[in-house]
């Protein structure tokens, strides 16, 4: 064994000990000088491949991915893993070229033709993709989980293309394949509504999911109502108050969130709510989880009311009014004479799906100096998750914006301000929900595989009839999306 080999072989026990201990950093680090002595050491490109793709650092895990494969063509497993992170980096082309010849000579491969059926959908070849779907859900075992999971999957596929009937029917599968407590659901001791007569009974809604879900769903809720049932509301925290302005007649009941309590409610320990309605004295006839009520009650595109149905408060609009102003002197920012432009750009960071709808205030550059050459002003609707960014982008002169996010922790606040702006420019995130279902006319920007919610093609939604969509052309590319905005909003500063 040659000097170089000895190296090689002492970082790779060292690899090997801290992967052991948890070290994973330590492991990839090492790893990585490993393969600075041997650059076609599959084994080394493999660890790095799974160790970068856990980490969801997909543009490294692609690059080890390929060389594995290159290294071991004939692997099935290095054949696997580089066309998921094909996939993952949207390059569904060479995604299909990969994985089709592994569905042929594995066909039994675990879940190859669930991702081949995704990778069609994507690529809008329907028939390919209920091919490789009913594959799927052939090669699961009845009523297992993995099963649930392709039905589920599916059901997003039949959603998408506005097939109602069956795909709340498939969307039922959600509550098996990764179980109530998961989608943040605690299931009570209650039977199961599926259409019985509300009238003079106790339904118990389970809001779930996110908070953009439960604004959507909760448009069912005045169905419920109209059936004469006394509805109880469990959900998020930062809409209750919402919830509450909205539906008076409903009791709103804030749901706790959280790894401690999903780990209770997979124990059958129920929340404290629960044993408050008890203690009132208060029977519960029926529950269902929030998303299951579309099964029974918007089942057709005729079923979908498309009609306002969140209240802005008149006290928190003016609450909001004088706080905006307030805000915007700190920031050195005159209000008066501005058109105000309400803008969020920003989901969730910390998943790929929330990172692919996000834009990038930079990529906004061009807003800015329209707003800076009509005389208006955005006003960010993001919380303090990501409001930081707007500051940034004022201080830095890349945007007239006024940072709101200590003012929005609550989405009654959040909608107030948005009633107190001109217009309004969305991503596909939970205040996109919160204007269409208030009624507020609102231009969303789309990615192009974006959630099921919103079709494929049309400029308007069947939840919200106030949303205008502008999408992408390619997954990815919001070039053009952001030229059509560029041209709104300089039709909307222009126009009397």
């Amino acid at each position: 064994m040659n000097p170089k080999q000895k190296q090689f072989q002492d970082i790779m026990l060292r690899a090997e000990h801290a992967k052991a201990q948890g070290q994973e950093s330590v492991a990839r680090a090492l790893w990585i000088a490993a393969i600075a002595l041997d650059h076609n050491n599959a084994m080394v490109h493999r660890e790095l491949t799974l160790s970068f793709g856990e980490q969801l650092d997909n543009a490294p895990a692609l690059q080890h991915a390929h060389m594995w494969f290159l290294t071991q063509p004939a692997s099935p497993e290095a054949r696997w893993v580089y066309g998921l992170m094909l996939y993952r980096t949207n390059q569904l082309d060479k995604a299909t070229r990969t994985l089709t010849p592994l569905s042929q000579s594995h066909p039994t491969w675990p879940n190859i033709n669930l991702v081949l059926a995704k990778i069609h959908f994507a690529q809008r070849a329907l028939d390919q993709s209920d091919f490789y779907f009913k594959q799927a859900v052939q090669q699961t075992t009845q009523n297992s989980k993995e099963e649930a999971n392709t039905r589920w999957e599916h059901a997003m596929q039949q959603l998408t293309q506005g097939n109602y009937a069956d795909g709340w029917d498939s969307h039922e599968a959600r509550l098996n394949s990764i179980g109530w407590a998961q989608l943040h659901l605690c299931p009570l001791p209650a039977t199961t509504w599926t259409g019985e007569s509300l009238k003079d009974k106790t339904i118990v809604v389970h809001g779930e999911q996110g908070i953009g879900d439960e604004i959507m769903y909760a448009s069912m809720l005045p169905d419920l109502l109209a059936q004469g049932a006394h509805v109880i509301l469990a959900c998020y925290a930062a809409i209750a108050h919402l919830m509450r302005a909205s539906f008076p007649h409903i009791t709103v009941i804030e749901h706790p969130r959280g790894l401690n309590n999903i780990e209770q409610w997979q124990q059958g320990i129920m929340p404290n709510w629960w044993h408050q309605l008890l203690n009132d004295g208060i029977h519960i006839d029926y529950q269902i989880p929030m998303g299951s009520l579309a099964r029974l009650l918007r089942r057709d595109t005729s079923l979908f009311p498309r009609t306002p149905y969140l209240t802005i408060e008149s006290n928190h609009q003016t609450h909001m009014e004088h706080t905006l102003y307030a805000r915007a002197e700190e920031q050195g920012i005159s209000l008066i004479g501005k058109k105000r432009i309400a803008l969020a750009w920003c989901g969730n960071l910390d998943n790929p799906h929330g990172r692919a709808k996000s834009l990038d205030l930079e990529q906004l550059h061009g807003l800015g100096q329209i707003a800076k050459n009509h005389n208006a002003v955005f006003v960010s609707l993001q919380n303090r998750q990501y409001g930081h960014q707007a500051l940034e982008a004022h201080t830095n002169d890349l945007l007239p914006i006024i940072d709101m996010s200590p003012y929005t922790d609550q989405f009654a606040d959040t909608l107030a301000l948005a009633s107190c702006c001109d217009h309004i420019i969305t991503i596909d995130t939970s205040y996109a929900h919160l204007c269409g279902a208030a009624g507020l006319p609102a231009l969303m920007l789309l990615r192009r595989n974006c959630d099921w919610r919103w079709g494929w093609t049309r400029q308007d939604s069947d939840w919200y009839d106030c949303l205008e969509l502008a999408r992408q052309d390619i997954d990815g590319d919001w070039s053009p999306v952001i030229k059509k905005t560029e041209e709104k909003l300089l039709k909307w500063l222009t126009s009397n």
